[in-house]
């Protein structure tokens, strides 16, 4: 049981640290390629990251099998580093595009790897709080990632310095648990199709809503800004309306998560998804006012911000342990194939349609 504590500690310290990488790097190179690329472009670069994350997934589960966990999210971590250090030694879009590629792949190794562990050494009574945590933890390293975009500004290795380090530091925390291979059934390729449908059949209800948070979670961040011109919103209301998304998403995420061990994930998961829609629709109408505008971000993070975290735990509510490596390679598929859609679709519609439309 201790052990389990510790090695709990260690993967929610990593993800921290490797959120703060991730929330650090994406935008500092989309914000680097804006004054070279147009919107299309760079939301298609921003999107490629994902893709990488997307189709890791084909091969990950038998990665795991043959490395185990502890290991593939080492190899992960390792990739990453290397992938952030290239950004900074080679210039130019399309080298960039084969680094982020090859971030998207170590992020898909990260959080595959760590997702599959918390669900098997996590008990049901406590899984909806210990997922909650552990999203927590990944949106605090998040928030903290973009606060060093300007250190640009003083040299512009410092901040591919400190998205490297966070990457050495999740290595370095790894480093002592012990390797952990979950259990694999052992099929042939022929079954392997009609298990992978049947897995998929049971998690539908929570690989739904890990689409709706990631589709959701990555056009409102490359709409926002647009709207806000659009809009005539003043930068820094759009900057105290981003942290309130953040920090609404922070505070009632643990809350959600404990009360989801009470009243059971799926009705939690149905209240956040409708109220958050609810609030998506309301948002457009409270500009008027910024105390008003801020407020809606706060409840919508808190209720949008909460579905990962819930969908996860309800996953592996849904799933037997047996099941649970793939169940979540189809999670972290689904979350990455949703984030690659969000950008993209967001800008072509800003490109292709009025705003009104």
């Amino acid at each position: 049981m201790k052990d389990n504590k510790f090695i709990f500690i260690s993967i929610v310290f990593s993800v921290a640290t490797t959120t703060m990488s991730q929330g650090l790097i994406i935008p500092l190179l989309a914000s680097l390629e804006s004054k070279h690329t147009n919107i299309l472009l760079n939301s298609l670069s921003t999107s490629i990251i994902y893709l990488g994350l997307f189709i890791s997934m084909f091969f990950m589960e038998q990665v795991v099998k043959h490395l185990g966990l502890k290991n593939t999210v080492c190899v992960g971590l390792g990739i990453g580093m290397t992938s952030i250090l290239l950004f900074l030694m080679y210039q130019g879009f399309y080298i960039w595009l084969l680094f982020r590629f090859l971030f998207g792949l170590a992020l898909g190794a990260v959080h595959y790897g760590t997702q599959t562990w918390i669900g098997l050494i996590t008990s049901s009574e406590k899984r909806g709080k210990q997922m909650a945590i552990y999203g927590f933890l990944a949106g605090v390293g998040f928030a903290i990632g973009p606060l060093w975009i300007n250190t640009f500004k003083i040299a512009e290795w410092i901040p591919f310095a400190i998205a490297a380090s966070g990457f050495l530091i999740s290595l370095l925390a790894m480093i002592p648990l012990q390797n952990y291979r979950p259990l694999n059934p052992s099929v042939g390729r022929k079954r392997s199709f009609k298990i992978s449908k049947m897995v998929y059949f049971i998690a539908s209800p929570a690989l739904f809503m890990v689409f709706v948070f990631g589709f959701m979670e990555s056009s409102l961040n490359g709409g926002l800004p647009i709207f806000a011109h659009h809009e005539q919103i003043n930068i820094s209301i759009l900057s105290l309306a981003l942290s309130a998304f953040v920090v609404g998403s922070l505070v009632l995420q643990i809350p959600l998560g404990h009360i989801s061990d009470i009243w059971g994930r799926r009705i939690v998961l149905l209240f956040c998804a409708i109220v958050g829609c609810g609030l998506y629709g309301v948002l457009p109408y409270t500009t008027s006012s910024s105390f008003l505008f801020i407020l809606m971000f706060f409840l919508t993070g808190g209720t949008v911000g909460s579905l990962f975290s819930l969908s996860l735990a309800y996953l592996n509510d849904l799933l037997r342990p047996l099941w649970l490596p793939l169940g979540n390679r189809l999670a972290v598929m689904t979350f990455g194939l949703s984030m690659a859609l969000g950008p993209f679709i967001s800008a072509l519609a800003m490109r292709l349609f009025t705003y009104i439309s």
